[in-house]
């Protein structure tokens, strides 16, 4: 988990202030995927470095007005894999093109 909060690792959790640091530790090990929740500011740390291979982005029927943006001035080319739709949201799941 990325956090700005200094917090002990647990046995299945890992924290972190740095996210490069973490993700491309993780990315070295065997195991299951990666799963980030977080906002603009983790998303655009990672993206800047090549390190997300999909998104999983949950539209949801608020209009906030204002906050971070997804994409703030990154491009990534990227295809659409997969629709889900539940309850009044609907998540879309985009993966990376290589």
């Amino acid at each position: 988990m990325i956090t700005s909060n200094k917090q002990e690792d647990q046995s299945d959790v890992k924290f972190s202030d740095n996210p490069i640091e973490l993700i491309q530790t993780l990315k070295n090990q065997t195991g299951k995927d990666i799963w980030l929740v977080g906002g603009g500011k983790a998303v655009h740390t990672l993206m800047d470095k090549n390190l997300v291979d999909e998104f999983i982005i949950t539209i949801a029927p608020i209009v906030l007005g204002s906050g971070i943006k997804l994409f703030q001035g990154q491009q990534a080319d990227l295809v659409q894999t997969k629709i889900n739709a539940f309850n009044q949201f609907t998540q879309i799941h985009y993966r990376i093109k290589e």
